[in-house]
C-alpha cells in the first residue's frame, strides 16, 4: 500500500504527506483529491449491492431448500445458462461503465 503511494504522487512531498496522513497525521491538508462522494455514485452502490448478494450464497441456501421439488429442479436446469447469460452481459456493462469513465483507477494503465 505504501509503495502505491509513491507510483501515484505527483512529487515526493505530496507522498511523504499522504503516508503521514495515512499512519494518523490528522492535520495534514491534501486539498480537493480525497472525497468519498466522487467514488460513492449510484452506479458503484448498486452494483456493490448486486454483488453482496452474489457472493453471499442465498441463493444457493434457496435452492438446497428446494432442491426435491421437481418444479424447481426444472427452474434451476433452466435458470443456469440465463445466469451464465446475465453473468456476460454484466460484465459487458462494467466494462462499458469503466471505458464511459474518463478517469482510469487502474494504476498501471498510467503509464
Amino acid at each position: 500500500m505504501i509503495a502505491w503511494v509513491f507510483f501515484k504522487s505527483p512529487d515526493i512531498h505530496f507522498a511523504v504527506s499522504y503516508i503521514s496522513s495515512m499512519f494518523g497525521d490528522a492535520h495534514v491538508e491534501l486539498g480537493d483529491t480525497l472525497h468519498y462522494k466522487q467514488f460513492l455514485t449510484i452506479d458503484f452502490v448498486l452494483l456493490f449491492c448486486l454483488a453482496v448478494v452474489g457472493a453471499s450464497g442465498i441463493s444457493q441456501d434457496i435452492i438446497r431448500r428446494y432442491e426435491d421439488n421437481r418444479f424447481m429442479q426444472r427452474a434451476y436446469s433452466l435458470l443456469t445458462p440465463i445466469s451464465y447469460a446475465g453473468s456476460l452481459v454484466l460484465l459487458v456493462i462494467c466494462s462499458m461503465i469503466i471505458t464511459r469513465q474518463g478517469y482510469n483507477p487502474f494504476i498501471y494503465f498510467q503509464f
